[in-house]
């Protein structure tokens, strides 16, 4: 029988008040106090409730290889009661599954917290998704926006962006479309189902989001996550949960 192991636990550190927002005596994010109580298994992934700081979120996390194929159903699809996959076809089948594992909003919250040296661990990474409005409660909670201008302003396009800042496109339906990691003039970005690119112009990336009306700039919120570790300093927030499936 496998687990899926996700640690969650939240350490104590000093904020650093650069522009880098570089944190010390962090080492990962993985300290999102528990696991909430709804747990859904699927044949590939899990669909979990987390607590971020004081909010439930819901994050999907994929369990990788080996790609397990829902047999029930694709024998119902292929109607053939005895279809078994090949390796060959389960290796295709993972090939092409594989970059949907990761959407736009775990990877730039991925890519941030990497390069401020926090490891994301089980929470962002290739193998996780999450939904927008979990997103949208993350950047609510423990963002802070430091720019905001509308996409049709060219003229906003060539400010200077400062280093380890998240991008967010809001469209023309007030729906965060897309999010995107910026340091040292490289924008990153992960376009739904396909893998990982850089760009050097945000334009370009607004000829892919053309619906975009809207462009925000973030930073992590410090003294939020400073007020948050103070409240529960006293208080054993390390969790360990198992997901079998």
């Amino acid at each position: 029988m496998k687990y899926l192991i996700l640690i969650i636990a939240f350490i104590s550190f000093k904020s650093q008040s650069n522009s880098q927002n570089k944190i010390k005596n962090v080492n990962s994010i993985t300290k999102i106090s528990k696991l909430g109580d709804t747990i859904e298994i699927d044949v590939n992934k899990a669909h979990i409730d987390l607590i971020w700081l004081n909010d439930t979120i819901e994050i999907t996390r994929y369990f990788g290889k080996p790609y397990k194929f829902d047999l029930n159903k694709i024998r119902e699809i292929k109607k053939d009661s005895s279809f078994t996959p090949t390796k060959e076809q389960i290796q295709r089948r993972y090939d092409v599954f594989g970059y949907n594992r990761q959407n736009c909003f775990s990877y730039a919250l991925e890519k941030y917290f990497n390069n401020i040296n926090i490891k994301t661990d089980s929470i962002f990474d290739e193998n996780s998704f999450l939904e927008g409005d979990s997103f949208d409660q993350i950047i609510k909670t423990t963002f802070i926006k430091i720019n905001e201008f509308s996409a049709n302003k060219r003229k906003y396009l060539k400010q200077e962006i400062p280093d380890n800042t998240l991008i967010i496109f809001i469209n023309n339906r007030n729906v965060t479309e897309h999010s995107i990691f910026y340091k040292e003039g490289v924008f990153y970005s992960k376009n739904g189902r396909f893998k990982p690119l850089e760009y050097n112009k945000i334009k370009d990336l607004l000829k892919i989001y053309y619906y975009t009306e809207v462009i925000q700039y973030y930073t992590l919120n410090l003294d939020v996550l400073e007020k948050f570790l103070r409240k529960t300093a006293n208080t054993k927030t390390n969790h360990i949960k198992k997901v079998v499936y």
